[in-house]
């Protein structure tokens, strides 16, 4: 085949940036398009919110010490416990083996991994040092939306976008700091903090709890402040205000979950959700949340 002469050459090349290094003048400028990560998975987000869930109730508010107390009345005859209460008796019995399965330590490495929660048995390195921040930014988004302010029926384009582009921030650094093995500890984690619960629910009607004139019964919460109240006081931990701040964050998960766009139906619940655990200020700073 002849060779194509050099105007034909020229025509059928194509237009590709210089090789060159000393000709990058004729570089045409153009601004990357790079599509936002899409790596969001919806069952991590969850895991996440148990996660969460269960460091509020079994660190904070102590479920699982309020257990092992409960085991050591039984072991010194203070609790006594018949046939009639056998399952009960099995779990109490199993629950240092088969049902508290990941101890305080391996909760805190978890906790600090993936809700950058700090505890001084965790390296410092090993703890997620962004997500409190991305938190703190859609509570604040949440906040913006339901209260757009003065002489305003609806938040504006601008504040709804900054919700949606808080919501994936959050959800997407949930979704890569949840592993395989993490997902799989915090489903450990969930039959160890149903377990607890349902034994110290049980417990609440064998146990002295404190008399609340006008409640229905006793409940897990006698049970809670009978066994480890006094540590709770130490520890300046307020029942209420921490099992109030627990069920804001398990709507704030609910609505992750089931994020579509926008606000949800339930939008009440979500707005007074966010406003408990971060109250709206128009001058505040972008600091984050302060996961305990």
């Amino acid at each position: 085949m002849p060779p194509q002469a050099p105007a034909q050459q020229q025509a059928s090349a194509p237009a590709t940036p210089p090789i060159d290094p000393c000709a990058v003048a004729a570089t045409p400028l153009a601004l990357p398009d790079i599509q936002l990560p899409a790596l969001i998975s919806a069952e991590r987000v969850t895991a996440s919110g148990v996660l969460l869930l269960a460091h509020i109730y079994g660190t904070l508010l102590r479920f699982f010490d309020a257990v092992y107390r409960a085991r050591q009345l039984l072991d010194t005859d203070q609790l006594c416990l018949d046939d009639q209460h056998r399952d009960l008796l099995n779990l109490l019995y199993c629950w240092p083996e088969r049902h508290h399965r990941l101890d305080d330590v391996q909760l805190a490495r978890l906790a600090a991994k993936v809700l950058g929660i700090p505890h001084p048995d965790v390296p410092d390195e090993d703890r997620d040092k962004v997500i409190q921040r991305l938190l703190a930014g859609l509570l604040d988004s949440i906040n913006s939306v339901c209260d757009p302010g003065c002489l305003r029926r609806k938040a504006p384009a601008a504040d709804r976008r900054l919700l949606e582009s808080a919501v994936a921030a959050v959800q997407t650094r949930l979704s890569w700091s949840m592993t395989g093995l993490t997902t799989m500890q915090v489903r450990d984690l969930q039959v160890q903090l149903d377990t607890a619960t349902k034994i110290l629910t049980e417990l609440a009607t064998l146990l002295p709890v404190p008399c609340r004139p006008g409640v229905a019964g006793p409940d897990i919460w006698g049970s809670v402040s009978y066994l480890v109240g006094d540590q709770l006081r130490a520890a300046d931990v307020d029942l209420f205000e921490t099992a109030d701040e627990a069920r804001a964050w398990r709507v704030i998960f609910n609505w992750l979950d089931g994020y579509t766009g926008g606000l949800p139906s339930r939008k009440k619940v979500v707005c007074r959700a966010a406003a408990l655990l971060r109250p709206p200020r128009r001058d505040r700073a972008k600091d984050p949340v302060r996961l305990r």
